[in-house]
């Protein structure tokens, strides 16, 4: 190796550890509000956390697709949307991490007690072939023991 090859490498190197010290420099000295922008930011789960690090949202993936999380103030889940079998879901959650409401892709929309239990389903199916006819609507009501007490309209369906 040449001595100016050596020299050369030396200025090269210690030019990169001067840049990189000021860029860290600058990193560091930057004010908590500033907002550093990027084309795409990757990640398998991405949190929005509050001023005293509690989980406000999480953006997270799942075995059908991505899904997201919001949380109130106290920290606990309110809202959880994303991807079901079905395709798109979304489920309203009480103040104990219940589901009381959830809309689904499906062509439903459920209402639980607040013991977990489904009370009220509003649903409009497209034929399959299967179990489910096709309607314009149906409105359907269950007791504490699932069972159906009451359902708009009341025949053409066979319950899933």
């Amino acid at each position: 190796m040449k001595r100016s090859d050596f020299w050369r490498g030396v200025a090269v190197g210690g030019g990169v550890f001067a840049a990189g010290l000021l860029i860290g420099g600058a990193a560091q000295s930057s004010k908590p509000t500033d907002v550093t922008k990027f084309e795409t930011v990757a990640a398998k789960e991405f949190r929005v956390v509050d001023d005293h690090d509690r989980v406000m949202a999480v953006f997270t993936q799942t075995d059908h697709g991505g899904a997201a999380t919001i949380f109130d103030a106290r920290g606990r889940p309110m809202i959880a949307f994303g991807l079901g079998s079905g395709g798109g879901l979304t489920q309203m959650l009480d103040r104990g991490g219940e589901i009381r409401a959830e809309i689904n892709a499906s062509g439903e929309v459920q209402v639980y007690s607040p013991e977990g239990q489904l009370r009220a389903r509003l649903a409009s199916y497209k034929e399959d072939g299967n179990t489910r006819q096709p309607w314009a609507g149906q409105v359907t009501a269950f007791d504490r023991n699932g069972a159906i007490v009451g359902r708009v309209p009341r025949d053409g369906f066979i319950d899933h």
